[in-house]
């Protein structure tokens, strides 16, 4: 796909739809991301994921998306970081890379789909 077609998609369906279909086999955890300063004060009570996992979070006083970036960043097992179950810290990670990618603006949307095609390391951002 070229870039144009993945941010068109990506509009429509969502980056992690858009993720999926051009590299369903790569981990997650392997996209480094610089998430925009904007969202940090996003409530994970409003993030797409689950009431469980939202209470086991907020128990943990992760309350906001800067406390999940910075538990996130402590290494690369989200569940062991997170101390929630495996699908439910897959889901965890699908939200901020889609709440982050929707923060940034066009060209870093586009800089993020050239890195994504072009980096074999996983350094999307």
């Amino acid at each position: 796909m070229d870039i144009e077609t993945l941010l068109r998609k990506a509009e429509q369906d969502g980056c992690m739809v858009v993720l999926n279909d051009i590299a369903p086999n790569r981990e997650r955890s392997e996209l480094v991301f610089r998430v925009p300063e904007s969202v940090y004060d996003t409530p994970v009570s409003v993030l797409g994921i689950d009431e469980g996992t939202k209470n086991a979070l907020q128990k943990q006083k992760i309350t906001i998306l800067e406390n999940l970036l910075h538990r996130l960043a402590l290494g690369k097992n989200a569940a062991k970081q997170l101390h929630i179950a495996q699908d439910a810290a897959e889901q965890v990670v699908n939200v901020v890379i889609e709440t982050a990618y929707r923060s940034l603006s066009a060209p870093e949307k586009r800089d993020f789909w050239e890195r994504i095609l072009h980096n074999t390391d996983g350094d999307a951002m």
